[in-house]
């Protein structure tokens, strides 16, 4: 349950190791707040907690895998919540960017990414939702993508887990009004992180901290939708009404002329 000026006390964050959930939790952290960080790299999870009792809380590591049965994920939340009592946030900020190349030709990987972007978030927030509504209070945050709004033909799998997740996400929170516990989705464009390194730099590209930012900025006022930065709403509705060949076209440039990384730019072919 919030305290008595509405901060959060309890969080539950799957995906505990993504450099998006560390600074959030990060944001919201000081002494007294409990947190249950899920994920699968213990190592990681250690590096995430070490900080976080840093600013005073109390941190327990819980394993979680995208690719868990429903079963086992009412588990991981059974877990969280004898750690730490009710959940007043919980976090799902879990996946992956895959090499399109590699999947296009292999099923399994294929499957692997689906589970990472779609099937294993949309899983833990469905029982969020579950769990919110049943103890009536509570948000869970959900990072989807921009990426999921219009699909892109360089990178299919990672655009269809996104809009599966994003669209399902956010029938979950018409599901849930009423009940005194929300959800809400957050679209980023490009962020700067693990995933991300070595991709061409796109627009708009921001840092894990803009995201939290944002993310605790608009946790409590009422929207089921936020983009990072915000100007990428306006944007994305342009890009969503142009014709597919110059959708293709466009993006296709942007790739080319986009720096890496390392700062050079990307000479790959199209799609």
């Amino acid at each position: 349950m919030r305290d008595g000026v509405g901060r959060i006390q309890t969080m539950l964050v799957i995906g505990g190791s993504s450099h998006i959930g560390n600074a959030i939790t990060a944001k919201l952290a000081r002494a007294g707040t409990s947190i249950v960080l899920a994920g699968r790299d213990a190592r990681r999870l250690q590096e995430a907690a070490s900080r976080l009792e840093k600013l005073g809380a109390t941190v327990h590591l819980v394993d979680y895998r995208a690719e868990m049965s429903s079963t086992e994920v009412n588990a991981v939340f059974d877990q969280a919540t004898k750690l730490a009592s009710d959940i007043d946030l919980v976090l799902v900020s879990i996946g992956v960017l895959p090499d399109e190349s590699v999947l296009a030709l292999d099923t399994d990987a294929t499957e692997a990414s689906l589970r990472a972007n779609l099937v294993g978030p949309a899983l833990a927030a469905q029982v969020a939702s579950v769990r919110l509504t049943a103890q009536g209070h509570g948000v869970a945050v959900v990072l989807s993508s921009v990426a999921g709004l219009r699909m892109r033909t360089d990178m299919p799998t990672y655009s269809a887990g996104k809009a599966g997740l994003d669209a399902y996400c956010r029938a979950l929170d018409v599901r849930m009004r009423g009940s005194g516990a929300r959800l809400l989705v957050v679209r980023p464009g490009q962020v700067r992180t693990r995933m991300t390194v070595g991709v061409p730099k796109a627009p708009f590209t921001v840092g894990p901290e803009t995201v939290a930012d944002a993310v605790v900025g608009h946790m409590h006022d009422g929207r089921s939708v936020i983009y990072v930065p915000a100007a990428l709403g306006a944007v994305t509705a342009v890009l969503r009404m142009l014709p597919g060949p110059v959708f293709r076209r466009l993006t296709a440039a942007a790739r080319r002329n986009a720096p890496t990384a390392d700062g050079r730019s990307d000479r790959r072919g199209s799609s």
